[in-house]
């Protein structure tokens, strides 16, 4: 009998070590934005990720939002767990806020996690409270100027939260060496790490398709702009540009502009652009159609306005121009693009930014293959893998 249930002892013994070894942990809150979606969950081969979302009530009054959490499974194995916010949650009401989080990830089965991301300054408790091995800030804006009436309380917190979290990450380079100068005892924590893009939207992986009809329609040579239509757009340099270059159309694609209220210059310099008969403004594009109106542009255009959003932005839209291969042409606005200044026209005035424009036109698809090779380091799963050799190269427990 013992040798017999020796034998079984040891049968069990190789069948649990034939087990797939479990994997680390990683948690994301909150994971609201695509791009911080996107990124997380390319490290799905590798960590057993949840990418937790904090609907708003006002999602609740849309009928988006959750009764208290609900948790889905995405095709790449990712786990989405939404966990529905009350009122005021970043404030008065974040003990309760924090709380519900609390019980919504360890419900899910992520308590003590491997690796908790935070995307907010508000988030910092959240790492004792969740009991995490490892805390990683990721920054992709500067956070005070969401809320001016509280940018001191914004900034504390977010120092509370940098000295707390083992590793900082922020999408521009602009925000990492402002963030290295505030904060000069952390400044090795602190990382650049770009955004990056799909892809599946990558000229050699597009498959053959017509022109979309909102293009088909407008004459050619087209330089074209698919993006943030709102104050973050310089709609006084595209106007000036297009009464430079009257047989060129200006095609812009996204959400209809809500301009800031007190903004009189930007309203008049939109209201010109937008009665000009060779701007043409075509409305939201799905993301799926993305590259097919991509491909029906001649010319790339990053016409950003002068502002602290656009300063510590990393436009995605950089990464898929040079996907597609096609010249780009940019103002001088935002730092993160200047940093690729050997792949993208800058030009600071509008008169060289339509001399910008001729040359790229006379460019064409010239040097698509050295921008789609730049353009292929830069995709998500290149960028994650980026993120991990940071996390990898932290010492356990933090």
């Amino acid at each position: 009998m013992q040798c017999i249930g020796g034998m079984v002892i040891q049968q069990q013994l190789r069948e649990s070590s034939s087990q797939p070894e479990a994997k680390p942990k990683l948690v994301v809150v909150d994971a609201g934005e695509h791009w911080t979606q996107r990124l997380y969950s390319e490290l799905a081969s590798t960590h057993d990720v949840l990418l937790v979302k904090l609907p708003t009530p006002r999602a609740l009054i849309k009928g988006k939002g959750v009764f208290f959490s609900k948790t889905t499974r995405l095709e790449n194995g990712v786990q989405v767990l939404s966990v529905q916010m009350p009122p005021w949650y970043l404030t008065t009401m974040w003990p309760l806020a924090r709380r519900l989080i609390t019980i919504a990830v360890r419900a899910a089965g992520f308590g003590e996690p491997d690796v908790l991301v935070l995307s907010y300054p508000y988030y910092t408790e959240l790492i004792e409270q969740l009991g995490a091995k490892k805390s990683l800030y990721y920054i992709y804006d500067e956070y005070s100027k969401y809320w001016p009436r509280h940018a001191e309380s914004v900034l504390a917190k977010e120092a509370a939260l940098i000295a707390k979290a083992d590793v900082v990450i922020t999408v521009s380079k602009y925000n990492a060496d402002r963030l290295k100068a505030m904060h000069p005892a952390r400044a090795d924590a602190i990382h650049h790490v770009p955004n990056g893009l799909n892809p599946k939207y990558m000229a050699d992986q597009l498959e053959p398709a017509p022109l979309p009809p909102a293009l088909a329609e407008i004459p050619a040579p087209r330089a074209g702009y698919i993006g943030s239509l709102n104050f973050r757009f310089d709609y006084a340099l595209l106007a000036e540009v297009a009464s430079q270059r009257p047989d060129v159309s200006f095609v812009l694609g996204g959400w209809y502009p809500n301009p800031v209220p007190d903004t009189a210059d930007w309203k008049a310099a939109f209201a010109r652009a937008k009665s000009m008969p060779n701007v043409h403004f075509i409305g939201e594009v799905p993301f799926e159609e993305l590259g097919h109106y991509w491909m029906g542009f001649d010319v790339f255009l990053i016409p950003y306005a002068k502002c602290l959003f656009n300063d510590v932005a990393c436009p995605i839209k950089l990464w898929d121009y040079l996907g597609i291969g096609g010249p780009i042409v940019a103002n001088d606005s935002n730092p993160e693009t200047l940093l690729w200044a050997d792949y993208v026209r800058i030009c600071a005035t509008p008169e060289a930014f339509a001399q910008g424009i001729d040359e790229a036109l006379a460019e064409g698809r010239s040097r698509a293959p050295e921008l789609m090779a730049v353009a292929r380091e830069h995709t998500w799963d290149k960028i994650a893998r980026r993120v991990e050799a940071i996390i990898e190269g932290l010492p356990a427990g933090g």
